[in-house]
This record gives C-alpha cells, sequence and structure tokens, in this order.
C-alpha cells in the first residue's frame, strides 16, 4: 500500500467583492473524479489558536498529478509537504464522530448554491474561536466509485424502493405543500444529484481539550455547523457514537472513505 503524503495548502483569503470560488473546487473535483478513479483522497482542515489550515492528503503516486490541479484551478495557492497533524498530539482528551446522513444517499443535502452568503462562513466562524490549548479538526474522505452500468442500475433499484416506502410515509400526507408537487421536487433532486460525479464519502469530527467534558461539549457545537447543509424535505446530518483518545486518532489516520 502506498504511504501517504500531507499537503498543506495555503490559498489567499477572498474578499467580499471576490465571486464564490465553490465552482472552481467542483470543478476541481471533476477533474479529480477523471483522474483518480479507485484512489482516496482525504480533505481536512485544522482549527488551531483561532486559525484554519487546510490539508490534502494523498498516496504518493499521486501527488504530482493532486498538485498539478490543484494549480491548474487555484493557480495562486501555495502548496507545502508537511507532517501529520494528528500525530503531534500534546497530553489532551480528543473526543470525535463519524457524521453520517440520515436517509439514503440519493436524497441531497443543501448546496452552496442555496446559500446566500459563503457556505463555509458558519463553520469558519466556530474555527476562528478555538482558543489556545485546544484544537478542532475535520475530515472529508473520499474515493471515486466507478460510473458504469452496475452503479446506475443500484442507483434505479434504490429509487424503486424508496418509491415504495413513500407510500406509507404518513408526513406526507399532512404536508402544507401539494403532495404532487413535492413527490416531483424530490424526483427532480434524485435525478439532479445522479447527475454529478459519484464518490464514497465519510465526514469524520474531533475536538481536543484539557477535559472530557469540554471536548464532547465543543465536538457538539463543531456538529452543529454542518446542520446548515441540512434539508427539511430531504437529508440532514446525524453521528454516530462518540470515540476518544487513541480510539479517535485511530480512525482519523485511516483515512478512509466506508
Amino acid at each position: 500500500m502506498s504511504d501517504l503524503k500531507f499537503l498543506h495548502i495555503i490559498v489567499p483569503q477572498g474578499k467580499k467583492e471576490t465571486p464564490k470560488r465553490e465552482k472552481l473546487f467542483l470543478q476541481f473535483l471533476k477533474n479529480l473524479y477523471n483522474s483518480t478513479k479507485g484512489k482516496r483522497i482525504s480533505f481536512e482542515i485544522l482549527g488551531r489558536e483561532q486559525y484554519s489550515y487546510f490539508y490534502v492528503i494523498v498516496d504518493s503516486e499521486l501527488v504530482s498529478l493532486v498538485t498539478g490541479l490543484i494549480y491548474g484551478t487555484f493557480p495562486d495557492a501555495e502548496i507545502i509537504e508537511t507532517a501529520d497533524y494528528t500525530e503531534q498530539v500534546p497530553n489532551r482528551t480528543i473526543a470525535g464522530i463519524a457524521l453520517k446522513p440520515r436517509r439514503l444517499d440519493i436524497y441531497p443535502f443543501r448546496t452552496f448554491e442555496e446559500f446566500e452568503d459563503d457556505s463555509f462562513s458558519g463553520i469558519a466562524s466556530f474555527l476562528s474561536k478555538v482558543p489556545a490549548g485546544e484544537e478542532a479538526w475535520i475530515q472529508i474522505n473520499l474515493k471515486p466509485r466507478r460510473d458504469n452500468w452496475r452503479y446506475h442500475l443500484g442507483r434505479r433499484v434504490v429509487q424503486f424502493f424508496v418509491k415504495i416506502r413513500r407510500l406509507f410515509r404518513l408526513k406526507d400526507y399532512f404536508r402544507v405543500k401539494n403532495k404532487k408537487k413535492f413527490r416531483e421536487e424530490e424526483q427532480t433532486a434524485f435525478t439532479t444529484k445522479l447527475d454529478d460525479d459519484p464518490f464514497h464519502g465519510e465526514i469524520n469530527l474531533a475536538y481536543m481539550a484539557n477535559s472530557r467534558k469540554r471536548a464532547v461539549q465543543q465536538l457538539a457545537s463543531l456538529a452543529k455547523t454542518f446542520s446548515q447543509f441540512d434539508t427539511l424535505d430531504f437529508n440532514e446530518f446525524t453521528s454516530r457514537r462518540v470515540l476518544f483518545d487513541e480510539n479517535c486518532i485511530e480512525r482519523y489516520q485511516k483515512r478512509r472513505a466506508t
């Protein structure tokens, strides 16, 4: 198995008059999908002493490719190869969770296009308040899925069973919104999501503090920042059980989308 390389990405801070840059990141993901099928990649953010540090972690064989894709999309970025920050943990308590969708993954989340302002602002605000002696970790593990007939057959099977299940979904019969119109919107959401390149994905969060109580409280607050991506009618994030210290770090360092 290839060893991992840790790339610290420094991008100049945007300005209010600068157009949203999320579309550039989507283009980066598309290029990444076309070039790294079957390979893993991890996007990570470290919040430390009110600053945010961005990392891309890849197998060593992909460093040149990913570096080129980053520069091609964000020519003003600076890339520095560095060490794994999770191996430099002081004597603190670390609490961590994995976020997962409450419903099947064909149900979409809120996207950046539905935000009037920066979709990252809520998370950035939290990270900017992390005090000295504490750290917040955000990890998004991705692995491109093969966009072949097996994938699309599986999606169609899931949609078929969703149609059966929603016949018995009682809350649909009490919606203020017309039920027929809502189901048309639901089907459109399914179709739109299928147009995107498919990835396996997992989000891991962790918080380091002086006490277990403080770590758990701040971890819960960090998880709440992702609720801005929840949708009332489609999907929302929920979390798995909390892991602590060595167990938390071990899961985090696997950097695999399960």
